[in-house]
């Protein structure tokens, strides 16, 4: 797959391009395993790959769960 072939949320694609620093996606070793979908009431989607789980919502509630804020690479 080729990086004009990318199939997905407009959204998480972007996101991915963020969070990868624009690798394209056959590069990358991360494939979606499982998906959460978005809940109105949680307010918030998941998705799970090998090693990592993305998620995206409302900021009030996604920061509700962090414990840690990496900034510049530092916790």
């Amino acid at each position: 797959m080729n990086e004009n072939q990318r199939i997905g949320d407009p959204t998480e694609l972007v996101l991915l391009d963020l969070i990868h620093q624009n690798v394209p996606l056959h590069k990358m070793n991360s494939f979606k395993i499982a998906e959460i979908p978005f809940d109105s009431t949680k307010k918030m989607m998941s998705v799970s790959t090998k090693h990592h789980l993305y998620s995206k919502g409302a900021p009030d509630v996604l920061l509700k769960k962090c414990d840690t804020l990496l900034l510049n690479g530092k916790k």
